[in-house]
């Protein structure tokens, strides 16, 4: 109870902005990110083994 109070007031005070997704990241932004690399990593396909 009192971590969950603690969790609730952390986050109420840090008043998180925003969720931002990859789909909508400005890679022109940042032209020396690899889109394709990028996207390929959040797939999370490496962790699955072989």
């Amino acid at each position: 109870m009192r971590e969950s109070r603690r969790i609730k007031a952390g986050l109420t005070m840090g008043r998180p902005t925003t969720i931002k997704t990859l789909a909508a990241f400005n890679f022109a932004f940042q032209p020396s990110l690899d889109r394709n690399r990028i996207m390929a990593l959040a797939e999370l396909k490496f962790i699955g083994g072989a």
